[in-house]
């Protein structure tokens, strides 16, 4: 079966695409190889390569040489607010606190949640659990 002239034309086009986009990274790659591969050789040379540069801004170098001054400002936020915790809380305000045990709702006055709404696929139907009157649970397709 014979190709179109539509995929030729694809092909042609992302070749451009690829060239353009990753031509020169293959090229660098292409050149870091073969001066790995000819390194030891006497017969070709081929020059050293620029080191790669990093792709991304994030290094996890960076991170792990901030990891303790990191540290060390955190320590020290957190013992700032135990201090002005500790200023702003008066023993006494605390100790006269009383606690309601009558505010506690019993478990008659608790509402119940509220049931989920199902939503139902016209096509292909839902599985529903239902209960029953006396209280047994029945799977029901719905549509």
């Amino acid at each position: 079966m014979g190709k179109s002239i539509r995929s030729k034309s694809k092909r042609k086009f992302r070749i451009i695409k690829r060239a353009s986009l990753w031509g020169e990274e293959a090229d660098k790659r292409l050149h870091r190889l073969t001066h790995e591969l000819h390194k030891g050789s006497k017969v070709v040379h081929v020059e050293e390569p620029e080191p790669l540069k990093s792709k991304f801004s994030f290094s996890f170098k960076e991170v792990l040489l901030d990891a303790p001054i990191r540290e060390r400002v955190a320590a020290e936020a957190a013992a700032k607010m135990e201090a002005e915790d500790a200023e702003n809380t008066t023993f006494g305000e605390v100790a006269a606190m009383e606690v309601d045990a009558t505010s506690r709702k019993s478990e008659s006055e608790i509402e119940a949640p509220k049931r989920k709404r199902i939503k139902v696929n016209k096509f292909t139907g839902t599985v529903v659990t239902k209960t029953t009157k006396q209280g047994k649970r029945v799977k029901v397709l719905k549509w």
